[in-house]
Protein backbone atom coordinates (compact mmCIF):
# COMPACT_ATOMS: atom_id res chain seq x y z
CA UNK A 1 0.00 0.00 0.00
CA UNK A 2 2.67 2.31 0.88
CA UNK A 3 4.59 1.72 -2.09
CA UNK A 4 1.44 2.33 -4.22
CA UNK A 5 1.14 5.70 -2.17
CA UNK A 6 4.22 6.74 -3.06
CA UNK A 7 4.04 5.44 -6.99
CA UNK A 8 1.14 7.62 -7.27
CA UNK A 9 2.98 10.82 -5.66
CA UNK A 10 5.53 10.51 -7.58
CA UNK A 11 3.82 10.03 -11.04
CA UNK A 12 1.87 13.23 -9.76
CA UNK A 13 4.83 15.24 -9.09
CA UNK A 14 6.25 14.72 -12.65
CA UNK A 15 2.52 15.64 -13.86
CA UNK A 16 2.71 18.79 -12.48
CA UNK A 17 6.37 19.17 -13.19
CA UNK A 18 5.41 18.52 -16.88
CA UNK A 19 2.37 20.51 -17.02
CA UNK A 20 3.83 23.54 -15.17
CA UNK A 21 7.04 23.17 -17.63
CA UNK A 22 4.99 23.81 -20.87
CA UNK A 23 2.67 26.82 -19.56
CA UNK A 24 5.35 29.49 -20.45
CA UNK A 25 4.88 29.49 -24.43
CA UNK A 26 1.25 29.49 -25.10
CA UNK A 27 2.13 30.57 -28.63
CA UNK A 28 4.68 28.79 -29.60
CA UNK A 29 7.40 31.27 -29.74
CA UNK A 30 10.83 30.73 -30.46
CA UNK A 31 13.57 33.40 -29.88
CA UNK A 32 16.71 33.35 -32.83
CA UNK A 33 19.75 35.56 -31.71
CA UNK A 34 23.11 36.97 -33.26
CA UNK A 35 20.48 36.97 -36.49
CA UNK A 36 22.23 39.87 -38.49
CA UNK A 37 24.83 37.25 -39.67
CA UNK A 38 21.81 35.63 -41.64
CA UNK A 39 19.89 38.29 -42.95
CA UNK A 40 20.53 40.85 -46.15
CA UNK A 41 23.16 43.15 -45.94
CA UNK A 42 20.77 45.74 -47.33
CA UNK A 43 17.88 44.83 -44.93
CA UNK A 44 20.54 45.26 -42.10
CA UNK A 45 22.09 48.61 -43.28
CA UNK A 46 18.29 49.68 -43.55
CA UNK A 47 17.40 49.35 -40.08
CA UNK A 48 20.75 50.74 -38.54
CA UNK A 49 20.22 51.57 -34.49
CA UNK A 50 20.86 54.66 -32.63
CA UNK A 51 24.69 54.71 -30.59
CA UNK A 52 26.22 51.17 -32.81
CA UNK A 53 28.86 51.78 -34.35
CA UNK A 54 29.62 51.21 -37.77
CA UNK A 55 33.11 50.85 -38.39
CA UNK A 56 34.63 53.61 -36.03
CA UNK A 57 31.75 55.62 -36.85
CA UNK A 58 28.58 55.82 -34.17
CA UNK A 59 25.37 55.96 -35.41
CA UNK A 60 23.67 59.47 -34.52
CA UNK A 61 20.49 59.46 -36.60
CA UNK A 62 18.82 56.50 -36.02
CA UNK A 63 16.26 55.40 -33.87
CA UNK A 64 16.89 53.48 -30.75
CA UNK A 65 14.79 50.45 -31.68
CA UNK A 66 13.09 49.23 -35.13
CA UNK A 67 10.60 46.35 -34.61
CA UNK A 68 9.40 44.62 -37.88
CA UNK A 69 6.13 42.20 -38.09
CA UNK A 70 6.74 39.95 -41.39
CA UNK A 71 3.48 37.99 -42.22
CA UNK A 72 4.48 36.57 -45.87
CA UNK A 73 7.14 35.18 -47.58
CA UNK A 74 8.29 38.32 -50.16
CA UNK A 75 8.83 40.49 -46.56
CA UNK A 76 11.03 37.49 -44.89
CA UNK A 77 12.99 36.76 -48.26
CA UNK A 78 14.12 40.65 -48.57
CA UNK A 79 14.99 40.32 -44.91
CA UNK A 80 16.98 37.03 -44.62
CA UNK A 81 19.49 35.65 -46.72
CA UNK A 82 18.93 32.41 -44.82
CA UNK A 83 16.94 31.13 -41.88
CA UNK A 84 17.86 28.04 -39.56
CA UNK A 85 14.00 26.00 -40.45
CA UNK A 86 10.99 26.51 -43.20
CA UNK A 87 8.65 28.79 -42.15
CA UNK A 88 4.71 28.08 -42.80
CA UNK A 89 3.42 31.99 -43.12
CA UNK A 90 0.09 30.05 -43.22
CA UNK A 91 0.88 29.49 -39.37
CA UNK A 92 3.59 31.54 -38.43
CA UNK A 93 5.02 34.82 -38.08
CA UNK A 94 8.11 36.57 -37.80
CA UNK A 95 9.17 39.69 -35.51
CA UNK A 96 12.12 41.35 -35.71
CA UNK A 97 13.62 43.81 -33.00
CA UNK A 98 16.86 45.70 -33.75
CA UNK A 99 18.65 47.33 -30.90
CA UNK A 100 22.15 48.64 -30.02
CA UNK A 101 23.60 46.45 -27.51
CA UNK A 102 27.29 45.85 -26.15
CA UNK A 103 26.84 41.96 -26.13
CA UNK A 104 26.00 41.52 -29.78
CA UNK A 105 26.99 38.14 -29.99
CA UNK A 106 25.75 36.62 -27.06
CA UNK A 107 22.30 34.39 -26.64
CA UNK A 108 19.27 36.00 -25.59
CA UNK A 109 15.86 34.04 -23.98
CA UNK A 110 12.58 34.92 -24.41
CA UNK A 111 10.88 36.08 -21.00
CA UNK A 112 7.21 36.98 -20.79
CA UNK A 113 4.79 37.00 -24.01
CA UNK A 114 1.63 38.82 -23.34
CA UNK A 115 -1.04 40.04 -25.81
CA UNK A 116 -3.09 43.33 -25.01
CA UNK A 117 -5.51 43.99 -27.33
CA UNK A 118 -3.68 43.71 -30.85
CA UNK A 119 -0.80 44.62 -29.50
CA UNK A 120 1.95 42.07 -28.43
CA UNK A 121 4.47 42.48 -25.61
CA UNK A 122 7.75 40.61 -25.81
CA UNK A 123 10.26 40.36 -22.66
CA UNK A 124 13.95 38.89 -23.54
CA UNK A 125 16.95 38.83 -20.95
CA UNK A 126 20.60 38.61 -22.29
CA UNK A 127 21.45 34.96 -20.49
CA UNK A 128 24.28 35.87 -18.00
CA UNK A 129 25.81 32.80 -16.24
CA UNK A 130 28.30 32.77 -13.43
CA UNK A 131 30.60 30.67 -15.46
CA UNK A 132 34.11 32.34 -17.15
CA UNK A 133 31.91 31.91 -20.29
CA UNK A 134 29.46 34.83 -18.93
CA UNK A 135 29.15 37.20 -22.10
CA UNK A 136 31.78 40.02 -22.48
CA UNK A 137 31.31 44.17 -23.44
CA UNK A 138 32.26 45.38 -26.98
CA UNK A 139 31.44 48.36 -28.74
CA UNK A 140 27.67 49.35 -29.20
CA UNK A 141 26.63 47.24 -32.07
CA UNK A 142 23.60 46.88 -34.01
CA UNK A 143 22.11 43.80 -32.72
CA UNK A 144 18.96 41.64 -34.13
CA UNK A 145 16.62 39.21 -32.13
CA UNK A 146 13.74 37.49 -34.37
CA UNK A 147 11.23 35.48 -32.54
CA UNK A 148 9.29 32.97 -34.46
CA UNK A 149 5.71 32.90 -33.03
CA UNK A 150 2.15 31.61 -34.28
CA UNK A 151 0.06 33.65 -36.31
CA UNK A 152 -2.52 36.27 -35.12
CA UNK A 153 -3.91 39.72 -36.00
CA UNK A 154 -1.86 42.17 -34.18
CA UNK A 155 -1.05 45.60 -34.95
CA UNK A 156 2.08 46.23 -32.83
CA UNK A 157 4.94 44.40 -30.87
CA UNK A 158 6.57 46.01 -28.41
CA UNK A 159 10.20 44.30 -26.61
CA UNK A 160 11.16 45.17 -23.55
CA UNK A 161 14.90 43.74 -22.12
CA UNK A 162 14.87 42.22 -18.74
Amino acid sequence: MLKKILVLGAALIMCIGLFAGCGGNKYNAELHYNTQKIMNTDYLEANMTLGAYVGMVEDTSSPATRTHIIRDKNSFDLAFSEFPQKVNFSKKMVLVYFFTSSYPTSPYRLGEISLNGSELNIEFKLNKSGSSSSPEAAKPQQTCIVVLIDKFNITAVTFNQK
